[in-house]
C-alpha cells in the first residue's frame, strides 16, 4: 500500500491538503525522482499529520527544528534562508524550500522511502544500506542528534539505524492510505 496507485492524481494524506498543494507535491516528486506517496507521507511524520508550514518541534518548541521538514538551523541555511523566515511562508510556498532541499540529494537517487527520509535527516545516509547507524549516543560527533531522535532507536541498543528512523514514516505511509485523495 502506499507504492503506487493506478490515479496518478491521488496520494496518501491528499484528503488533508490543498488540491494545489497535492498538485505541486506529484510535479516536485516527478523533478526528484522521488515518490509523491513517500514525500506525503514524510511531511505528514515530520508535521505530526497537520501539514503546518509553521509546525515546531514539540520536544523544542522554541529553538528547534520547524515547517513540512521539520528544518533545522543548518537545513534552512543550506538553502539559503532561516527557520523563522521558513515559517513564515504557507505550505504551498515552502514547498519550493522543500524542494530546494531535497535537490541536494537528488544524484544519490530517491526512489526508495528510506532514501527520501534520509534526505531529510543525514542525508550522508542516502544509499546506505537499512542498517547505516544515523546517530549512535556512542559518538560525540552524533550523540546530540541520538538525544533528539532517541525515540527511533527501537532496540535500545544506542544506535539509530536507517532501518529504524524510516519505521516511523513506513507507518505514517499505511495511515495516510486512509486519507488517500
Amino acid at each position: 500500500m502506499g507504492e503506487s496507485s493506478d490515479d496518478p492524481e491521488t496520494v496518501v494524506w491528499g484528503a488533508k491538503v490543498s488540491p494545489e498543494f497535492k498538485k505541486k507535491v506529484i510535479e516536485i516528486s516527478k523533478r526528484l525522482g522521488a515518490n509523491p506517496n513517500h514525500l506525503m507521507a514524510i511531511m505528514a511524520f515530520e508535521t505530526g499529520r497537520t501539514f503546518d508550514p509553521a509546525q515546531r518541534n514539540l520536544a523544542s518548541p522554541k529553538n528547534g527544528p520547524v515547517g513540512l521538514l521539520q528544518f533545522t538551523t543548518v537545513g534552512a541555511k543550506s538553502i539559503g534562508t532561516t527557520k523563522d523566515e521558513l515559517a513564515k511562508k504557507t505550505a504551498l510556498e515552502q514547498l519550493d524550500d522543500v524542494e530546494k532541499f531535497l535537490a541536494q540529494s537528488k544524484k544519490s537517487g530517491l526512489k526508495k522511502i528510506e532514501d527520501l527520509y534520509a534526505a531529510v535527516h543525514w542525508p550522508v545516509a542516502v544509499g546506505k544500506d537499512l542498517s547505516y547507524v544515523l546517530y549512535s549516543k556512542h559518538s560525540a560527533k552524533s550523540k546530540q542528534f541520538y538525544d533528539s531522535n532517541k525515540g527511533f532507536d527501537e532496540n535500545k541498543d544506542g544506535n539509530i539505524t536507517l532501518e529504524e528512523a524510516a519505521k516511523k514514516v513506513k507507518a505514517a505511509l499505511e495511515e495516510g492510505e486512509l486519507y488517500r485523495g
